[in-house]
């Protein structure tokens, strides 16, 4: 899946230099290149690059920075920054609120107890994916289903 996302950022990039004005959707873009070559490869030099593109998206495409914001804090939580990712679900969580865009909710709750597990803190990383499963059954977005059904399980293999 990763695989593909990438690839399909390398092909929105070539097709963009094309255009006479390749803002906000070149950022938007690259971010999900850069997104992928961190949880791909592990690539700490793509990070500063992904920070890059939330000033032109905010700027452009605001009502498209809480995803960006959600995809950064991923990233930093597998480069093992789950601290720094935290601040980043908080920023994204008020876009979402600043333009009524509920949608993300369900994810920055995923993403939230993602950091927290990584964290060790299982108790809170339980708690915040029963607010996701709260928010993807609110705005039917079962996509999420899998993902909450798989940390809870990690966490009960934590647990014997």
């Amino acid at each position: 899946q990763l695989e593909d996302c990438l690839q399909v950022a390398e092909l929105s990039l070539h097709e963009l230099q094309k255009s006479h004005n390749p803002e906000p959707w070149s950022a938007l873009s690259r971010s999900f290149l850069y997104y992928c070559q961190v949880m791909l490869y592990g690539r700490e030099s793509s990070m500063q690059f992904l920070l890059d593109c939330v000033q032109i998206a905010q700027y452009g495409l605001p009502i498209s920075t809480d995803g960006l914001m959600s995809r950064i804090a991923r990233a930093m939580i597998r480069l093992g920054r789950s601290n720094e990712a935290m601040p980043w679900l908080d920023k994204a969580a008020a876009q979402g609120l600043r333009y009524d865009t509920g949608s993300m909710g369900a994810e920055l709750h995923c993403v939230r107890g993602d950091a927290w597990m990584a964290l060790g803190e299982n108790a809170q990383a339980l708690q915040e994916w029963n607010l996701a499963e709260q928010q993807m059954e609110k705005h039917g977005l079962y996509r999420y289903a899998d993902w909450i059904r798989d940390r809870r399980q990690a966490v009960q293999k934590l647990k014997v």
